[in-house]
């Protein structure tokens, strides 16, 4: 796509993409939704199996602006060769790269991009540069979201999960998060430990970004006129995981890979057998138990979880005690008082 030139259109902002070595144009209007994936229910089908059926949307909005979000595809959604992970502002010569296609944004009077024309990139190149780290994982949930999308229109949808993650990424940004990532409605932020204990002050953090997006889902309701309020689910866990840079030529993306992040996604999912909002991993609350405040806001629960051969041991606790599960985590001491893996058994 590099090289791509402006080929005229009489519309104000527009897509431009090659089929075949000639190049399509696709109006866009401000406020209008643009889908793009797979199938023919799109407004731009690609046929490339690296791309999901429905893969990404372009939202306009009233006054003009254009942003890119991820609808939780498998392989990505990549704008000038950086992976989409929260919607992201299009600006006129922008690249946006799904699968093995590449599109281009234009908007007449919209400014530069800040962003270098990429070169052609080697999709099938791999790239792994990972190490072994003690981490802790938040996986949040919307809870009930194909009945929500089965209730709501199109837009309203796109604009309260666009809504969600933008602020989600605010939120574990702010809260010093080392990666986060967006899966369909899932969000999960990721801290990194300093050495073999589990630190005080980064569970903090966790505890805090957790209120911070528990906030923003009660937001929702109003903002957007809900009938209902968007509930949550969430899952902590700590464990040592392998951690660094993992991707393909197009590009290389933080993440972890091990059982530590496998097992938060599942106690996420236990909380609705438990009929809690939060799950803890045993590392986490066992930390969290040092401070010997903990009394009865985390009941313990024996659940099933998906892969797991036997029933694991996990700590549930409620959207309403959150607040002062965060202030026992502004409890917790600055030096690490508990190696990973040495805490208690409780059967």
């Amino acid at each position: 796509m590099q090289g791509y030139a402006k080929v005229g259109s009489l519309a104000q902002q527009y897509l431009v993409r090659t089929i075949n070595g000639q190049e399509e144009e696709l109006d866009l209007d401000a406020g209008a939704i643009c889908r793009i994936g797979r199938t023919d229910q799109n407004s731009i089908m690609l046929a490339d199996d690296l791309v999901s059926r429905t893969h990404a949307l372009i939202q306009g909005t009233d006054n003009n602006r254009f942003y890119l979000m991820d609808l939780g595809s498998r392989n990505g959604t990549f704008l000038n060769r950086r992976r989409v992970t929260v919607p992201a502002a299009l600006a006129d010569g922008d690249i946006i790269a799904i699968g093995n296609q590449e599109i281009c944004f234009f908007q007449e009077g919209g400014g530069e991009s800040t962003e270098a024309a990429p070169e052609k990139i080697n999709f099938d190149e791999t790239r792994l540069q990972v190490s072994k780290q003690l981490i802790t994982v938040l996986v949040v949930d919307i809870r009930g979201y194909t009945r929500l999308a089965q209730r709501m229109d199109e837009g309203t949808l796109a604009q309260t999960i666009g809504t969600f993650v933008r602020e989600s990424g605010v939120i574990l940004q702010q809260h010093r998060a080392w990666a986060q990532k967006y899966i369909g409605d899932a969000v999960m932020g990721l801290w990194l430990h300093h050495g073999a204990m589990l630190s005080g002050p980064v569970v903090r953090s966790v505890i805090e970004a957790l209120c911070g997006l528990s906030d923003v889902a009660d937001r929702l309701q109003s903002q957007f006129d809900l009938d209902e309020p968007i509930r949550l689910g969430a899952g902590i866990n700590s464990g040592f995981a392998s951690v660094g840079n993992v991707g393909s030529g197009l590009i290389a993306d933080h993440t972890a890979l091990g059982d530590a992040v496998n097992k938060a996604f599942r106690l996420e999912s236990s909380t609705r057998a438990i009929d809690c909002d939060l799950a803890l991993g045993e590392e986490t609350y066992d930390l969290l138990a040092a401070t010997g405040d903990l009394g009865d806001l985390v009941q313990s629960h024996s659940a099933n979880l998906k892969g797991y051969d036997e029933p694991v041991r996990v700590f549930g606790a409620h959207k309403a005690d959150f607040p002062a599960l965060l202030d026992i985590a502004r409890r917790l001491p600055r030096t690490p008082t508990a190696r990973a893996g040495d805490s208690r058994r409780r059967r």
